[in-house]
């Protein structure tokens, strides 16, 4: 964070100013300081799962807002990554019971691993549905997609499938982790010439009544 920190003022230019070089050397520090951070955050999850300490806050909530917010935060990376995003969360709200801020984080990963794997000019779509007595989040892309054979390897800790490998391998496993703790299932449908599609299923809740609201 604190690499971070400094490297985002140099970015600002609040010490003065950055010549062509000096810009592209402070960016390339802070990709690999978000990277970092990014593989200790989830290596912490792993072992806080793993020895059962992992605490949520299961609460009920309209999971149409946990999905457009999801979309909000990926928004610098769909546009730097020359990418289209769709969001459709319907008219209606679909009520469930999770931890929100580990269903955001399911999603972030899930949203992330379909940015890097989808080339510019590509499009990631992100929408949510009832479906019987579950709430459907469903987030495809029009990337590479992965081979049948490495598909049963995507949920397993460090491994990274596809060209664009780029990332920690940690997101999938952690995230299929914490799926199962809120008991939450996440499925997954891919295509080497057409994309993947990550499915993340829910069980509904009912909304609160009037009076809880």
């Amino acid at each position: 964070n604190s690499i971070l920190g400094f490297a985002e003022l140099l970015k600002l230019e609040r010490v003065g100013p950055l010549n062509e070089k000096q810009s592209r050397y402070v960016t390339n520090v802070e990709a690999a300081g978000r990277h970092l951070l990014a593989l200790v955050n989830d290596s912490l999850d792993l072992s806080k799962i793993a020895s059962g300490k992992m605490e949520l806050e299961i609460a009920r909530f309209a999971v149409n807002e946990i999905v457009e917010d999801a979309a909000g935060q990926v928004q610098p990376l769909i546009d730097e990554s020359g990418l289209e995003i769709e969001l459709a969360t319907g008219e209606d709200a679909c009520w469930v019971e999770a931890d929100r801020r580990r269903l955001l984080q399911i999603l972030w990963n899930l949203l992330s691993n379909a940015i890097r794997h989808t080339s510019a000019g590509g499009k990631i779509r992100i929408h949510c549905q009832p479906a019987g007595k579950a709430v459907e989040i469903v987030i495809t892309d029009t990337g590479m997609g992965i081979a049948a054979d490495q598909l049963v390897r995507i949920f397993e800790d460090y491994t990274q499938v596809g060209v664009k490998a780029d990332g920690t391998g940690l997101g999938l496993p952690v995230s299929r982790r914490l799926a199962q703790l809120m008991y939450v299932d996440i499925g997954v449908v891919c295509d080497v010439s057409a994309g993947s599609s990550f499915t993340v299923t829910l069980p509904a809740a009912y909304p609160p009544s009037e009076d809880t609201l």
